[in-house]
């Protein structure tokens, strides 16, 4: 198993969650 490459396929998802939700915050109090 490549324990390296899981994580930082997890940290990619982490991360692309992290920006989705900040930009449908910024969305929501723009609104």
């Amino acid at each position: 198993a490549d324990l390296d490459g899981t994580e930082q396929v997890a940290r990619m998802h982490i991360a692309e969650a992290l920006s989705y939700r900040g930009e449908t915050l910024r969305q929501q109090r723009a609104a």
